[in-house]
């Protein structure tokens, strides 16, 4: 059922046709199911909202089915891993970085993930892990082989790039609602495809970003571009997610985003691989003690 007819399903079974006004006089189609009569206006609810409260429809549908860009979430996924590799291009040198994740999904919705550089071999073992706040900003705790510290990412250092990429410690917290002010900007064609643009307002007042506009497709609800400026205004950098695939016969995850620093002229392309999910993690995976064996795991 799309996400209109979702809408307009809900409105008509939970409530008296009474209590909506705009649909009053407004034809519907009704169907039985489970012995219960179920009516949905003909009428787009989705097109009757508010520029906010349609961008918000569109991240809550986007986080119930894929959960943030940067490789986990989605509504059930329980916990899982998956491989990334990205390259990084600057000054005419080529870098690459390989690297592991891992994530559980919490009641609590304080969903906790470890990122762990495989290699090179000077940063082999360096371990990030992120524990998201609903409500506030996400706790992150940085595990350095060198020196064999861990330490607390500070608040006003989520602009910072995460191991050379263009990928901030911002990028790798989770995207919830109440973080950002939300507005509906237009619906356009992208690459073939129909998408829904939202420009995204970080709360953060240490947030690297002014707004963040994003692309949402239609259909799957997955990002394919999110444009990102910074505290001036100012293009900072893009973002494009392609090669699409479909995992547990539920979550959406893109095989390959390419991120385009448009200030400094870097290019980090990352490369994902060998999803897995529901394998057993628990609580005990995601430790701060965790973060100093996380080169073994």
């Amino acid at each position: 059922m799309s996400l209109q007819k979702k809408i307009g399903a809900i409105i008509c079974a939970v409530l008296p046709l009474a209590t909506f006004p705009l649909f009053a006089d407004e034809p519907r189609n009704c169907y039985v199911k489970d012995g219960e009569i179920i009516c949905q206006t003909t009428v787009d609810p989705f097109s009757t909202l508010e520029p906010a409260e349609k961008a918000q429809v569109v991240y809550r549908e986007l986080g119930d089915r894929n959960g943030a860009t940067m490789g986990f979430g989605g509504s059930g996924y329980v916990d899982g891993q998956s491989m990334l590799t990205a390259t990084i291009k600057k000054n005419g040198t080529t870098l690459q970085r390989q690297v592991k994740m891992r994530f559980l999904e919490r009641d609590n919705e304080q969903d906790k993930r470890i990122i762990v550089i495989n290699n090179p071999k000077e940063a082999k073992g360096t371990a990030l892990l992120t524990i998201s706040n609903q409500n506030g900003l996400d706790d992150q705790w940085i595990y350095s082989p060198e020196n064999k510290q861990v330490k607390r990412v500070a608040r006003n250092n989520s602009g910072s790039s995460f191991a050379g990429t263009e990928v901030f410690f911002e990028d790798l917290s989770l995207q919830s609602l109440s973080k950002y002010n939300f507005e509906y900007l237009r619906k356009e064609t992208l690459g073939g495809r129909e998408v829904h643009v939202i420009a995204r307002y970080p709360k953060d007042q240490y947030s690297a970003y002014n707004k963040l506009l994003t692309w949402v497709d239609t259909e799957h609800y997955y990002p394919v571009k999110i444009v990102y400026y910074d505290k001036k205004d100012q293009l900072l950098k893009t973002l494009i997610a392609t090669d699409y695939k479909l995992y547990n016969k539920k979550f959406w995850r893109a095989g390959t985003m390419n991120i385009v620093n448009h200030q400094n002229s870097t290019e980090t392309q990352l490369d994902w691989s060998d999803y897995q999910f529901n394998i057993g993690l628990s609580e005990q995976n995601f430790s701060l003690n965790s973060l100093q064996r996380a080169r073994n795991f």
